[in-house]
């Protein structure tokens, strides 16, 4: 088998991040590094500490597939943090289920100084940066768990994905990790104004081990990754909208994102989907949100 794999100076790596982020793009640069040589670079750094786009310092894994977009953008799903920020409320309090190294909590804590968070993350080396990552920003406004969530609590089987971390996905073989029913983490943290889930199929079994923190007044949004081109598992949908909440896709181009109902069967003119949905409590509309027509 060919290794595909690329060996480049740093010091072009580091040109080749400026010039990324001088792009005119909100949007898109992450295809740029997954369609090129850049998905393919090989760094001798195990971790590197960089700045986000947002300002907050931290390390990243440069050879897995969340820390290079972070390394080369300084961002990773900018229109998954956007909306979480803007949604977050005068008391902002996150919950980060599927956190990886930190990056959504990171720039949370960073941008919104009154803001807390409780960031989940079930591999136990991927956990340790995490933890470093939010320990630096503020010790005292996060708190990180090293397990996995979902309908009941015990332990599960993880299968990794190779140089993807954030890809490893609860399944039948892999490393056992623990497992907690969600509505146990309202025993250790404040209840959530935004919650963000990405947990890679495992999105039904979270959501109803959430009943109760899904019905509770202070949530105003949960924004979630789910692989659907056409209609949303209802295992998914159930429980959001029984707890009062309106679903939209997150559609996006070069230069900006918005929500789109997602049980409309076409999408609006100018913009593409993505695999991110947003789950808004009905009439909460905070300036800044772009509703598609």
């Amino acid at each position: 088998m060919t290794d595909k794999r690329a060996f480049i100076p740093y010091k072009i790596l580091i040109f080749t991040r400026f010039l990324l982020k001088i792009v005119p793009l909100k949007n898109g640069k992450g295809k740029l590094i997954d369609k090129t040589f850049l998905s393919r670079v090989q760094f001798k750094e195990k971790i590197l500490a960089v700045s986000t786009l947002y300002g907050a310092r931290m390390d990243v894994l440069p050879n897995d597939h969340v820390g290079r977009h972070v390394f080369f953008t300084g961002t990773f799903d900018r229109p998954v943090f956007e909306c979480l920020r803007l949604f977050a409320g005068d008391t902002p309090v996150l919950w980060d289920i599927g956190a990886n190294i930190g990056y959504m909590s990171a720039e949370f804590l960073n941008l919104l100084p009154g803001a807390h968070v409780l960031a989940i993350e079930p591999l136990p080396d991927i956990f340790t940066i995490l933890q470093q990552n939010l320990q630096e920003i503020s010790p005292h406004r996060a708190l990180c768990l090293n397990c996995a969530v979902s309908d009941h609590s015990g332990t599960a089987r993880m299968q990794r994905i190779s140089n993807n971390s954030g890809g490893s996905f609860i399944c039948n073989e892999g490393d056992e990790v623990t497992i907690v029913a969600g509505d146990t983490l309202l025993d250790l943290a404040p209840a959530p104004t935004v919650i963000k889930i990405d947990v890679e199929g495992h999105e039904a079994q979270v959501l109803q081990g959430l009943k109760n923190v899904l019905s509770g007044a202070e949530l105003r949004a949960v924004v979630f990754e789910h692989h659907t081109r056409t209609t949303m598992a209802e295992e998914v949908r159930a429980p959001l909208h029984k707890a009062g909440f309106k679903i939209f896709r997150i559609w996006k181009n070069a230069l900006t994102w918005g929500l789109y109902a997602a049980e409309h069967p076409r999408g609006p003119t100018g913009y593409y989907p993505t695999a991110d949905f947003a789950a808004i409590r009905d009439g909460i509309t905070p300036p800044g949100v772009k509703f598609l027509r």
